[in-house]
């Protein structure tokens, strides 16, 4: 399987005040073609930056992304914009990413107006079929943003990042504003339109359910590093890293004999930590955990982790 997206030491940092918070401290992974690859940790880990930068909605400090093996990161916007209509994005909130002052046709022609040169009745043709394509009716074209609900809304949104074809979609928890009984239709909508269109998803999420669900590789950040990815079956069968079991392990459980965990707060990620930066919450932490961040290594064919216990 070839590679559609691939990054190398992919870096974003911002400055707060006098102090660097390094967001995306060094990634890098690929996304093979037709797969979803799942992004998962806590919030303020850094997915959502990585996934703007992936896009060029944030601009990388460091490091390389490659589409289809050419390096896009250090393209300028002009010459980007060819590839923008083949890379897209679906955001976490429905409520504010759709313009509220355009009607559904107007936010979904726009993306045609800018990328096609197509007449008047090819675009409304494309935006009846993207329509019909989400489960919403074209007779609504001429409503506003309000009239729809949030799972409608967000149907929409999705819409309007397909409308161009792309290869490559960035969904950024696009179901967590959303009720239970209607994350389900949106997350099975996604699965038929990525086999319908052929598409390659980095899929965001907080939720170790739906990303289960979704993803066939997953990869799981901690403070801007990718410390764990494997196979969906095999992260969920054998998690190595710490922070892994703990995320599995918080997990809510109904019984109420049982205990749910309840883990420490996420570090502030402007303190930088010399060696793992897991080693402040880590019950299995050595001595060499506090003195080098360990790196990225294979530990079988299907499964990479940044642990000493794991190469010990």
């Amino acid at each position: 399987m070839d590679s559609l997206i691939r990054v190398e030491n992919l870096e974003k940092h911002f400055k707060v005040g006098r102090k660097l918070v390094k967001a995306v401290d060094g990634v890098s992974f690929e996304v093979m073609k037709g797969e979803t690859l799942g992004l998962i940790g806590e919030s303020g880990c850094g997915k959502t930056t990585l996934g703007r930068t992936l896009v060029r909605l944030t601009e990388p400090t460091g490091g390389k992304i490659f589409f289809k093996d050419k390096e896009i990161s250090s393209l300028s916007q002009k010459k980007f914009r060819p590839l923008r209509k083949k890379i897209q994005i679906v955001f976490q909130d429905p409520y504010s990413s759709l313009n509220p002052r355009m009607t559904i046709r107007e936010i979904l022609s726009r993306p045609l107006k800018v990328f096609e040169n197509l007449s008047g009745s090819e675009i409304e043709g494309k935006v009846t079929e993207a329509m019909t394509s989400v489960g919403l009716r074209p007779e609504h074209l001429n409503r506003y943003p309000h009239e729809f609900s949030g799972g409608q809304r967000q149907r929409i949104a999705i819409a309007r990042a397909l409308i161009l074809k792309p290869e490559f979609v960035v969904l950024d928890e696009p179901t967590s504003a959303l009720d239970v009984s209607v994350q389900a239709q949106i997350l099975n909508l996604l699965k038929e339109l990525k086999k319908s269109f052929n598409m390659t998803y980095l899929f965001i999420s907080h939720d170790l359910s739906v990303i289960r669900y979704m993803s066939d590789r997953i990869a799981v950040m901690y403070l801007g590093k990718i410390v764990e990815m494997a196979t969906s079956d095999e992260l969920f069968e054998n998690p190595i890293h710490p922070y892994t079991k703990l995320l599995m392990k918080s997990i809510p459980n109904p019984d109420p004999d049982k205990k749910n965990l309840i883990g420490l707060e996420v570090p502030d990620m402007i303190v930088a930590n010399k060696g793992c930066r897991y080693h402040p919450r880590c019950p299995l932490k050595m001595k060499r955990c506090e003195e080098k961040e360990p790196e990225l290594v294979r530990v079988n064919e299907e499964h990479l982790v940044a642990c000493y216990l794991s190469i010990s």
